[in-house]
């Protein structure tokens, strides 16, 4: 996994967005759960790619950084950190 990012860390940026295209494609053919709820990613367009520490906020536009997640889900966490995201949501049930 190393190798992996210290590759993509190394790619300029319009070759890391042409790479996030074909990792975004390659989860579409697995079975994925959405990071923010839990739940299974049933369907191709509700499949996702969460900037897990929001880059208002400092996060990068990396692969460690970035979870699969729900359309929706995604949407509605926007720019909150991952603590108050999960308290939000933990408020909710």
């Amino acid at each position: 996994m190393a190798r992996f990012i210290k590759s993509y860390e190394l790619l300029d940026d319009f070759n890391k967005k042409k790479y996030l295209a074909t990792l975004l494609r390659i989860l579409r053919n697995k079975a994925l759960y959405c990071r923010l709820c839990g739940e299974r990613i049933e369907k191709d367009k509700e499949l996702s790619l969460d900037h897990f520490i929001p880059k208002s906020r400092g996060g990068e536009n990396s692969v460690i950084n970035l979870v699969p997640s729900h359309y929706d889900c995604n949407n509605a966490k926007g720019a909150m950190m991952p603590a108050e995201w999960f308290n939000r949501k933990e408020k909710m049930l």
